[in-house]
Parts: structure tokens; C-alpha cells; sequence
């Protein structure tokens, strides 16, 4: 299972790596403003999808869907109009 190209041997390798450069004491705190900061980017994606969505809904009409013409018939070789044979010959 990689994750935009890091397999879990590789973020093994990079927790590693934060363990030896930060230090276990502020690894928590890291963790925490990491989560923090991924939770208001969740929230700000949210409020724009929101805003945008609303903006174009209010000022664009919805199209139609039907053309008040009447339904094609199905075409020919479907069970409800089998083909048409030539018995003349």
C-alpha cells in the first residue's frame, strides 16, 4: 500500500529519522500541531466546497432533463420488435 509513492518502509524510516532528530519528548507535541494543522486544512477545504456550491447553484438555472418529446422506439433484434424478414423470395 504506497501513499503518493512512501511505502510503510519508508515513513518506518522517516519516523525514525524524526525520533533521532526531535527526540521522543517532542514527538507527541509534533503529532499534535500536525493534526491540528491537518484538521483546520479538512475545515477550510470544507467551508470553500461549501461556499462554491452555493454560489453555483443560486446563479446558475438547472437544466431540464426532458425534451418533452416522445421516447425512440427501441431499436430493431431487441425482444419487444424482433427484426423483419423478407419472405418474398
Amino acid at each position: 500500500m504506497d501513499i503518493l509513492g512512501v511505502g510503510p518502509l519508508d515513513l518506518i524510516l522517516i519516523l525514525i529519522l524524526a525520533m533521532v532528530i526531535f527526540g521522543p519528548n517532542r514527538m507527541p507535541e509534533i503529532g499534535a500541531r500536525l493534526g491540528q494543522a491537518l484538521r483546520s486544512l479538512r475545515l477550510a477545504t470544507h467551508e470553500f466546497t461549501t461556499e462554491i456550491d452555493a454560489a453555483t447553484s443560486s446563479s446558475e438555472p438547472q437544466p431540464k432533463t426532458t425534451t418533452g418529446l416522445a421516447p425512440s422506439p427501441e431499436p430493431l433484434g431487441t425482444p419487444a420488435n424482433p427484426p423483419q424478414t423478407d419472405k418474398t423470395a
